[in-house]
């Protein structure tokens, strides 16, 4: 008689599909909330397009684009951003009380496939709503519009990337934590640890390395993919100002660039769902636990208090009590980082143990954090890079860029260079010293080196420097006021878009009266162009503000100009402003012969001179409007 008991396989399923429809079941209410926020985002907008004047085109198709694509750099990161955060908390929260953790357990679902279940269940409810959303967004542009559906398609996909990015990220910061209020802590620790730690090693910088240029372009946004999104990431605007001459119409065109980032960070986003089911199989003991993870804890403590010790003094100084570059005292400097470094560590350790007694050895991890930082403090003051100390060698230099004061100038010629670096080792040999109530000039020397490098410094002199007297000699160099008086693109009916000319009549009233285009083109290529040859126009002035007054007419001439290229859909812009001096006689003699009588910058209320007249009152003039036009 044969005993044997015939049992049926059991088979290992990818998906348990009562679980999944339970998940849906108890978290609609996140899909409806989630489809109202993306509803006000495209459909409500697409609703309200046309009943208010367009603020870009009134080509069709531009306008579209301009209105769905508008939002794709910041509002979507920030809304994938947040979704994902709370769909991994709706779909893993049973993991977080000892109960929920149980019954998941003790159900006969084996534990790779409970994982499946919940994470597709938190995917399915954001992708099927932002899917359902452009099936509005669709029909509503269909029915009121002609439907332009390449900007509807990158809305889908941007925001499909993302929300496979931040969800993947956030469903595997779930599985480092057994404690709900530490899933938001550890998620935004995870995407900004990295462009925090450079902001504040910058902020260290330049608070005490002489020259420091502000913030450096690194890569390191590439671990924060909401900052990678929102400054990589752009939507092409190319608007086409109307030219003043009203000879062509205006177009604009919006097109999405950046799409390699969200689609990187998405396949990246599937490894780390990848090692989220290996750690959800080991961690269901682990409920309550503020980490999960036994080996994450010290990398946690250590990590916060690296970042504590470098915030403390950087908030106190940079903004409680907003001390300026190079002026930051070391010795409380250090001090305030060993105390943001202790406090951090003992913090950290005082959440993962989730009381307030803590080790005694605790203060080893407080030391090593506190050298660290101090070592960063240090090597910052001593310079120990060379950054403060640099200067490249003339014959590497392509171009010098000095920018001091509002005067901004670019220099190739290899005199001019040299003058520029003789100037840069002067600076930075006597390193005058700027008190709180030093006067001061701004500085800013940028170079191009042959090698496609760019070095850039920036200084604060104080007004009495003896340096202002021979930056203002470089400034005002054939070379550097042909690059201020000549603007970017060429000034020709098809290029220009607006020019007006400010001035100061007798009356201490300030008037501004706009030009036609012949009119502007008249004066710049019969008057300013013959004076700049000339050198009448253009000068700079950084040490004797008497002579400007002197010299100087407080009229602003101003031209702008645009260009926009079919081919790269992009569109170049330009202004050039231009002040006529006492020399400057073509200029001098249009401006009058068109009603224009200028006063001196001495004479002139605006420009601090001497006047009896009452405030002056701003006034604008068409050209219609103005004395023999």
């Amino acid at each position: 008689m044969n005993w044997e008991v015939q049992t049926m396989p059991s088979k290992a399923s990818f998906c348990n599909g009562t679980e999944f429809r339970k998940c849906l079941s108890r978290w609609w209410p996140l899909w409806v909330i989630y489809g109202v926020i993306l509803f006000i985002m495209l459909p409500g907008v697409l609703l309200n397009a046309r009943t208010t004047t367009p603020y870009v085109s009134t080509g069709q198709i531009g306008y579209l684009s301009n209105v769905i694509l508008s939002e794709t750099q910041t509002l979507l990161p920030l809304t994938a951003f947040c979704a994902g955060l709370l769909a991994a908390a709706a779909m893993f929260g049973y993991l977080y009380t000892p109960r929920g953790a149980g019954l998941a357990a003790s159900l006969p679902i084996r534990r790779g496939c409970m994982f499946r279940t919940h994470l597709l269940a938190g995917l399915a409810m954001l992708l099927s709503a932002e899917v359902v959303v452009f099936g509005l967004a669709v029909l509503i542009e269909a029915v009121r519009f002609t439907l332009v559906i390449e900007p509807l398609l990158t809305w889908l996909g941007i925001l499909a990337l993302e929300t496979v990015v931040f969800y993947g990220i956030a469903v595997l910061c779930a599985m480092f934590t057994g404690h709900v209020v530490m899933l938001p802590c550890l998620y935004l620790l995870v995407n900004f640890i990295a462009v925090g730690f450079q902001v504040l090693i910058e902020s260290v910088l330049y608070m005490f390395v002489y020259g420091m240029s502000g913030m450096m372009d690194l890569p390191v946004d590439w671990l924060s993919p909401l900052v990678l999104f929102m400054r990589r990431t752009s939507v092409g605007h190319a608007d086409l100002v109307r030219p003043i001459s009203g000879t062509e119409a205006e177009v604009a065109i919006a097109n999405f660039s950046g799409w390699i980032y969200p689609l990187v960070w998405a396949v990246f986003a599937l490894l780390l769902l990848v090692c989220a089911g290996q750690l959800y199989r080991r961690r269901m003991e682990s409920a309550g636990d503020t980490i999960a993870i036994p080996v994450l804890k010290p990398v946690l403590k250590y990590i916060v208090a690296l970042f504590a010790g470098l915030a403390l003094p950087v908030g106190v100084y940079g903004m409680l009590l907003n001390v300026p570059a190079y002026r930051a005292h070391l010795a409380p400097f250090l001090l305030l980082t060993v105390l943001g470094a202790a406090l951090g560590f003992v913090i950290s350790e005082m959440v993962i143990r989730k009381s307030l007694r803590i080790p005694r050895t605790v203060w080893r991890g407080c030391a090593v954090t506190a050298a660290v930082c101090c070592l960063v403090v240090i090597g910052a003051k001593c310079d120990l890079t060379g950054y403060a100390r640099r200067i490249p060698d003339a014959a590497q230099v392509k171009s010098a860029r000095i920018i001091c004061n509002g005067y901004n100038s670019t220099f190739s010629e290899a005199q001019n260079i040299q003058a520029v670096e003789d100037i840069h080792r002067a600076v930075v040999s006597e390193r005058e010293k700027i008190t709180d109530d030093t006067s001061i000039t701004s500085l800013q020397l940028t170079y191009k080196l042959s090698n496609g490098k760019v070095l850039m410094r920036e200084y604060t002199l104080p007004d009495t420097s003896a340096r202002l007297a021979q930056i203002e000699q470089v400034l005002n160099c054939d070379e550097a006021r042909a690059t201020r008086n000549t603007p970017a693109l060429p000034v020709t009916l098809e290029h220009l878009t607006y020019a007006n000319i400010g001035y100061e009549a007798e009356s201490g009233d300030y008037l501004y009266v706009e030009l036609t285009a012949e009119q502007a083109l008249d004066l710049y290529e019969n008057a300013i162009v013959p004076d700049c040859a000339d050198g009448t126009m253009g000068r700079a002035w950084l040490t004797d503000s008497g002579t400007r007054q002197s010299t100087a007419y407080a009229v602003t001439i101003s031209y702008q100009l645009s260009q926009y290229d079919p081919a790269t859909g992009e569109t170049t812009y330009a202004d050039v402003d231009y002040t006529p001096l006492t020399d400057s006689t073509r200029t001098l003699a249009w401006l009058r012969a068109h009603g224009i009588e200028p006063l001196l910058e001495g004479h002139s209320i605006k420009y601090g001179g001497d006047a009896d007249t009452q405030p002056a009152i701003n006034t604008y003039e068409t050209a219609d409007s103005s004395s023999g036009r």
